[in-house]
């Protein structure tokens, strides 16, 4: 009674509709139903074995859970097969389920679909000026017919004009050019266009495409992108670079870029005069060239930089030449980290010191040669009083043995004890000679520096004797003041700037009654100081400045260069040397010397 009721109304149903029975297969399908799901071939099949979309699992489920007549379930379903949607109502009756069917698919393409041709227009519209770049569209003759906000903001008045009408002639011939292109073409084509934008020439990137409806061709679109910007920013970075490439090539320092992530290093052209070979870009390349004895020191040097994060790294070592020979040289660089701080390259540059070293080595011969010179032509000067302090003491020696010799010759014996004592007194005048001879080889001996404690008290007594052999001749008194501290330096260097300055001294005070030098010590654990004054006519103003370079000599006559050697020899000491002190009284120049850390020798 049920089946047959049932299907009587089913069958009038204008939709689909179909009864699933208690054990789930397809029992009826309404006319309608027949129709819509022949290719199915549903009636008498399983919902399970119905070939129907992910979708009917729903129909099982809601088949499932009715029981009894109770209102309606309404969900929706695909049938893939027959690329439908329907709206599904399931209805459970008496252990059946009837489910009637409504194809919706007409509605959900409808909801896919482009919005009705008012809202489609005016959501382009929106978009088009709310777009920054400058979009416009052209008919046939060349006529602006649509232009969107940025364009207006930047050439007001151009719809239904010409670009002829607006721009220069040489502008209007460049953009008619492309649109023609475009238009005989019927391909897109990108060009870059100066455009004038509030008096300023503007650089643009555009884009032009046919605009074709259907198959007729109907003008060009158009969208415009401002590039001066960018344009700017790539003439910066090529100029960068190629003040770069420049520097690079004009200097001789190997200038290299190490990826550290791949351990591939680029150098420039410099590395092959260097190197003397084409490197490879490897990291075992450089790091096989470096001397063997160097090798882990500066290696490690590198790991250290990158872990410690120090601003640049810096390291002198040998390295190798193809020809097997190694050159010193002086390398650096700087880190460079990626956004989460992970070292990804160094770049730096090698310097090839070989010629500095070389060039280093040279001055300071000539240097030694100088200072050599410059002694020997002291002693060349004060050779007459060097001659007369020998003298005297041989003469004296002299006669001191003639005395003993006649009394050995007598026959007194009392005489024995004062020939000895003559011989005596001999032997000490002819020691007194020897030392002064012995300082005179020391001064002018062409040796190598030697850097050992200097005791002040040797040293300004050992300068003095042979800067003035003899003050009483010389009518000069000599103040001694006090003389304690030990310098570190060379002796023999430094007795030759302290015998420049008393002579000096001695030749300013030429004009003076009151003939006084002075010398005193002073100083403390870093350095000690030397004071030579004396009272004479004062150096002019206007050298004091000059005084210590060369040729600024403050005597009438006098080349300048005994202070420059003076300078010299103290600046290479680590020390300095001044004018403490000018005035028509006198003079004071004094000199700093790095201390002798050890005990001080009075």
């Amino acid at each position: 009674m049920f089946a047959h009721l049932t299907c009587e109304l089913l069958s009038i149903a204008e939709d689909p509709a179909l009864v699933i029975g208690p054990d789930l297969t397809f029992t009826y399908l309404n006319e309608p139903a027949k129709h819509e799901f022949a290719k199915l071939g549903l009636l008498g099949r399983g919902l399970a074995d119905a070939p129907i979309g992910k979708d009917w699992e729903a129909i099982r489920h809601v088949c499932e859970q009715s029981r009894g007549i109770g209102p309606g379930r309404r969900f929706e379903t695909c049938i893939p097969l027959l690329e439908n949607w329907y709206e599904v109502r399931a209805v459970g009756v008496q252990g059946h389920h009837v489910l009637l069917l409504s194809d919706i698919t007409g509605q959900r393409r409808a909801s896919r679909d482009e919005l009705t041709p008012p809202a489609a227009s005016t959501l382009l519209k929106t978009i088009i000026d709310s777009a920054p770049d400058l979009i416009f569209v052209k008919d046939m003759a060349g006529r602006f017919i649509l232009v969107n906000r940025a364009l207006r903001d930047v050439s007001p008045d151009l719809l239904g004009r010409t670009v002829h009408d607006i721009y220069d002639a040489d502008l209007a011939a460049v953009y008619d050019a492309a649109d023609r292109s475009v238009i005989e073409s019927g391909r897109p084509c990108t060009v870059e266009e100066i455009i004038p934008v509030h008096g300023e020439q503007r650089v643009f990137q555009t884009i032009k495409v046919p605009w074709i409806v259907g198959s007729d061709m109907r003008g060009v679109i158009g969208i415009s992108r401002d590039m001066t910007e960018r344009h700017n920013a790539e003439a910066r970075v090529r100029e960068s670079e190629e003040r770069y490439r420049l520097a690079a090539r004009a200097t001789k320092d190997a200038i290299w870029d190490w990826d550290l992530i791949r351990d591939e290093i680029t150098w420039n052209e410099a590395i092959e005069h260097l190197a003397g070979e084409r490197p490879d870009q490897t990291g075992d390349w450089w790091k096989s060239r470096i001397a063997p004895a160097d090798r882990d020191r500066v290696l490690g040097s590198i790991g250290r930089f990158i872990r410690q994060e120090i601003s640049t790294w810096q390291c002198e070592y040998e390295f190798r030449h193809a020809d097997g020979s190694y050159h010193a040289v002086f390398d650096r660089g700087f880190l460079v980290r990626d956004a989460h701080g992970v070292p990804v390259r160094m770049i730096g540059a090698m310097s090839d010191l070989s010629e500095p070293m070389k060039a280093q080595r040279r001055v300071m011969q000539l240097q030694s040669e100088l200072i050599h010179v410059s002694r020997v032509s002291a002693m060349g000067t004060i050779a007459s009083a060097l001659a007369h302090e020998i003298n005297q003491p041989l003469a004296s020696a002299g006669n001191y043995v003639a005395g003993a010799r006649r009394l050995l010759l007598g026959d007194d014996p009392n005489d024995l004890h004062e020939a000895r004592e003559a011989l005596a007194l001999a032997a000490s005048e002819v020691s007194r000679s020897g030392e002064i001879v012995r300082r005179i080889r020391r001064m002018v001996a062409h040796g190598e520096t030697q850097v050992q404690p200097v005791p002040l008290k040797e040293l300004i007594d050992d300068a003095l004797a042979l800067a003035l052999p003899n003050p009483a001749l010389s009518g000069v008194r000599v103040d001694l003041g006090p003389r304690h501290g030990v310098a570190r330096g060379d002796a023999v260097q430094l007795q030759q700037v302290l015998v420049n300055l008393m002579r000096n001294a001695v030749e300013a005070m030429e004009d003076t009654d009151d003939r006084v030098l002075r010398l005193a010590t002073s100083g403390d654990d870093a350095s000690v100081r030397i004071d030579v004054r004396d009272t004479g006519c004062g150096i002019p103003s206007e050298r004091v400045a000059t005084v210590f370079t060369a040729f600024g000599s403050s005597k009438i006559g006098g080349l300048g260069v005994g202070l420059t050697i003076c300078r010299t020899i103290v600046e290479a000491h680590g020390g300095q040397i001044w004018v403490e002190q000018t005035d028509d009284s006198g003079t004071c120049v004094a000199l700093r010397l790095p201390s002798h850390r050890g005990d001080a020798t009075p």
